[in-house]
């Protein structure tokens, strides 16, 4: 993937915007099916917006990842 860009920034802005577009698209949708009261809207926009995006994040340079413990906190 990277052969299709100039360089290693255009790959990452490319990146980001696909990311940023995702993340608009679902929480457009959230909003479309909350509830018409705004109670309802602040909610599925509170909860669409709390949704982690670190599966369609490409990894930081020098984070690591570590599974969770059986008590669900990192190690």
């Amino acid at each position: 993937m990277y052969y299709r860009f100039e360089d290693k920034e255009q790959l990452i802005t490319a990146l980001t915007e696909r990311m940023l577009e995702r993340r608009e698209e679902y929480v457009a949708e959230q909003l479309l099916a909350a509830e018409p009261l705004l109670s309802g809207v602040m909610d599925a926009y509170a909860h669409a917006l709390l949704q982690p995006s670190s599966a369609t994040a490409p990894p930081r340079p020098g984070a690591r990842r570590t599974a969770p413990t059986p008590t669900g906190s990192p190690q």
